[in-house]
């Protein structure tokens, strides 16, 4: 199984989730919605990082229904998901610290 890096930002970098509650409330929705293949996980502010593991047909759907739960709390300013895959252990460990 391959991992992938999934980058969310807010258009032009305004606050995503600009308080405590509202991140913690995505973190719910992150979980709902992506499950245990999340490996993973940053929420900030203004943007989200998720490193999913998975197969490339259930990330391409899983990018495209996180953005749909998130959206009730992060308005819609929320831009397409950036996906990659991690690009080996040097990329990993990177995403890490």
């Amino acid at each position: 199984m391959q991992s992938y890096h999934l980058t969310y930002a807010s258009d032009g970098r305004q606050a995503l989730l600009p308080d405590e509650a509202l991140r913690r409330r995505a973190l719910h929705a992150l979980a709902r919605t992506v499950g245990d293949r999340v490996v993973l996980f940053c929420i900030v502010d203004d943007h989200i990082h998720v490193v999913l593991l998975c197969e490339a047909q259930p990330v391409g759907l899983l990018s495209r229904a996180l953005p749909l739960a998130l959206r009730p709390l992060a308005g819609p300013n929320l831009a397409p998901a950036f996906v990659r895959p991690v690009g080996g252990r040097g990329h990993l460990e990177w995403l890490v610290r």
